[in-house]
Order: structure tokens, then sequence, then C-alpha cells
């Protein structure tokens, strides 16, 4: 630390001779300059990437280490909104209104000021009444999901499928999955809507019965049964022919959805091949 002497005082001291005293004065430093922040980013600018996204450039800045975004509408204390690496950000999903933006390079020497301020504006769109296509018709049998995804445009924010008639609802999003129980013809009407309107389409799904398996069961010990054509040859203990006809004794047949309208059963009584008795 520098010092200036501004006077001396000598004295006698008797036996201990003579002494001075120097009085000096503190010189305050040469101040040393801070480093200044980094330059304020030049040339803000907005690019729209759709109705309501846009971009802001500006130039780089050589000794920023990252930028902040400053949103003067919503954030009016001046808080960033956020950073970015790069002289570019991206703003994405803004609603409809006025919007003012600044932005500062950060370095390691502090902030800089703000850029100038960009005004822009993303303006209302109404929207459109959507569309809707339900797709083809269609046919199922029953027991199996029939499975379907409309095609919308407009962006609906409600769906619902509907059976016409009693109007039960089977679905509430662009995609379906249904699983008829009876058979039948039905009308099912896909419906959506936003808030400029709605829209609708019907495709015509045919529901049948599902096949029904047929069981042929051995009746000399009691044991086993088969859906195989092959093993029908060969029910209970007796030697059937390649039709399946018994040449002696009996054999029993039995039905896993007995009553359905798709069951169809003839019983062969004899080696001849005539039909038996009707089964009760």
């Amino acid at each position: 630390m520098p010092v200036q002497i501004i006077g001396i005082n000598r004295k006698l001291n008797g036996d201990e001779g003579l002494t001075d005293t120097l009085t000096v004065e503190m010189l305050n430093p040469t101040p040393v300059a801070a480093p200044p922040p980094p330059d304020a980013p030049e040339n803000l600018t907005v690019t729209f990437f759709d109705e309501n996204s846009v971009y802001l450039d500006w130039d780089d800045v050589p000794s920023a280490t990252f930028y902040k975004i400053y949103d003067e509408v919503n954030e009016p204390s001046g808080v960033a909104q956020d950073g970015s690496p790069s002289q570019s950000f991206s703003l994405r999903d803004l609603d409809d209104g006025h919007y003012r933006f600044k932005v500062t390079a950060v370095g390691t020497t502090g902030e800089s000021s703000a850029s100038t301020i960009l005004d822009f504006t993303i303006p209302y769109v109404a929207p459109s009444v959507p569309t809707v296509n339900a797709g083809a018709d269609s046919s199922v049998t029953t027991g199996t999901a029939f499975t379907r995804t409309a095609t919308v445009t407009n962006n609906p924010t409600t769906y619902s499928w509907t059976i016409v008639g009693p109007g039960t609802v089977i679905g509430t999003a662009a995609a379906l999955s249904w699983t008829p129980s009876t058979a039948g013809t039905f009308t099912l009407r896909c419906t959506v809507s936003n808030s400029a309107g709605s829209a609708s389409d019907d495709l015509i799904l045919t529901v049948t019965n599902a096949p029904v398996t047929t069981s042929f069961g051995k009746t000399a010990d009691g044991t086993g049964s088969s859906v195989s054509s092959a093993d029908k040859t060969s029910v209970s203990s007796f030697v059937a022919n390649a039709t399946g006809v018994l040449t002696a004794g009996h054999a029993r047949v039995w039905l896993s959805a007995a009553g359905s309208a798709n069951t169809k059963v003839v019983v062969y009584a004899n080696s001849s091949g005539a039909p038996g008795a009707k089964l009760a």
C-alpha cells in the first residue's frame, strides 16, 4: 500500500538520546476498473412458424455464455421467462394477444443491458366446425371386439360413439373398441364437436353369431371327447366308417352352445346312413 511522509519529529530523551517520530499518510490506491458486462443483444426479430408459435432471433454476443428472455406483458417485474444458450429461442402455444419481449446477454462479468423491446401480436383465430369420417361399414361376430378410429379435422374437443336407436353410448374418444354380445345390424354414429359446432357420421355394423363348437363323446366307457373330424370315426369303442357312422352300438353327442341359430346336428342310427330321430 503506498504511503506519503508528512512529518518527522526528533526529540532528546535523556540517557536514551535522540528519537525520531515519523508521521505518514496512507495513499488511496488507484482503482482498478471492473471488466464490463457483455454488450446488449442487437437486431431482435420474431418469426412465426405456426398460428400460435414463434422464434425469437438476435445477433450473437461473443462474450455471452447464455441469454435471458424477458416477457414484459406476462412478467411485468422483468423476471426471465427462460434462458437460451444460443441466439434464438422458440415460444410455443401462445394465447392470442399482444406480446413485448426483450433479451439480455449474460457472461462471466455480469448481465448486459436489455435489447430493444420487440412487440408482436398473436391474432385471434376463430375455430372451424369439425368434420368426422366414421369409416367403411364392417362386420364382426358376437364376442369379438370391433375397433375403429374416426378421421377428424379442425380439432374436436368432444367425441361420442352411440348405437342409433337406443342411443347407447359405447365410446367417448376417436378410437372405439366395442364387443357386441347379440347378433343383428347396428348403426354406429360418431359425433364430434368444438366451440364452433358439431358433426356426425354413421357406419353399419353387421353382427353374426360366433360359430358353435360341437363335441363328440364316447359312451361305452364314458371317457373322452373330441372336436376333431378324424376322431369322430372312432366314437366310443365301436367301429365307424369314414363318414363317422357306427356299425353297431350307440353314441352320445352334446353341444357346447345348444340352441344357437348356427347349430345343426344330424344323428345317424344305422350303418345305411339314414338319419335317426331328432334330438330333443
